[in-house]
């Protein structure tokens, strides 16, 4: 009886153990993706639907870009609502990208974000919007065009 008891206790402080560790890492998998978030932005964009489209992402501003043409400029907040305004508080490991331009604001919700690939929930219509890394040949065209 003795002995039974002594092996429950190892097995529940085994299980609570691997349980701890596994919570620990999933967490620190989650502060790796999203603690770069606003990192990974920056750059510049094609669409995997269209190779015209693209985005244009630096540490102020969200140019939306068609033929290496800017159609569509705007400050943009990170955050982890959809922000009402330009200057609500920012979380640069938010899942939201508000851009506000002269007139309105346009809402996303980053769905996936990777080095070379993002995917991009749009808020207003549900529609997901996929981008892959522009290269340097692809930016030289751009510039080429302007």
């Amino acid at each position: 009886m003795r002995r039974n008891a002594l092996m429950i206790h190892v097995l529940v402080f085994s299980l609570i153990f691997l349980i701890s560790c596994v919570k620990a890492k999933q967490q620190d998998d989650a502060k790796k993706l999203t603690g770069s978030t606003a990192s990974m932005l920056l750059g510049d964009w094609v669409s995997a639907d269209d190779p015209g489209a693209g985005l244009s992402i630096s540490d102020t501003e969200f140019v939306q870009t068609y033929d290496g043409k800017a159609m569509e400029r705007g400050i943009y907040v990170i955050a982890d609502a959809v922000a009402k305004a330009k200057n609500d508080a920012a979380n640069p490991s938010g899942k939201y990208v508000t851009v506000f331009d002269d007139d309105e604001s346009f809402a996303y919700y980053i769905v996936d974000i990777s080095g070379e690939k993002l995917s991009l929930g749009y808020v207003d219509r549900g529609n997901t919007l996929n981008y892959t890394r522009a290269d340097s040949s692809q930016m030289l065209q751009a510039d080429r065009k302007k």
